[in-house]
């Protein structure tokens, strides 16, 4: 998927941050090491300077759990496989899913 104009997804996973933890790794590590490992486009991990979520309990930065967003923009098919693979890694995430055009860059990845 090399030419703007093109359509794809863009997967956004709203992470309960650092606390939330996947083995040793916070949830967005592995999010972020699986995209990776299955050639995705690329991603990137946000930390939030304040939010809340289902739990409705405000978390801000100065407290050592920020809540985390990582967002990824790949063809559909690849977010699904990737989705697929996280299983656990979501427990606790919010998931959105939205169809958007690339204007400029890439979003094929490697693989």
């Amino acid at each position: 998927m090399s030419d703007p104009g093109r359509r794809a997804e863009r997967l956004t996973l709203y992470m309960p941050g650092e606390a939330h933890r996947h083995h040793a790794a916070p949830g967005y590590v592995e999010v972020i090491r699986k995209a990776h490992e299955l050639g995705l486009a690329g991603a990137t991990a946000w930390r939030g300077s304040q939010g809340f979520g289902p739990s409705s309990r405000l978390e801000r930065a100065v407290v050592h759990h920020p809540p985390v967003a990582v967002t990824i923009v790949d063809q559909p098919d690849r977010l699904t496989r990737l989705l697929e693979k996280l299983g656990a890694v979501l427990e606790g995430a919010v998931v959105v899913r939205r169809p958007v055009e690339i204007v400029t860059g890439r979003a094929d990845g490697p693989g």
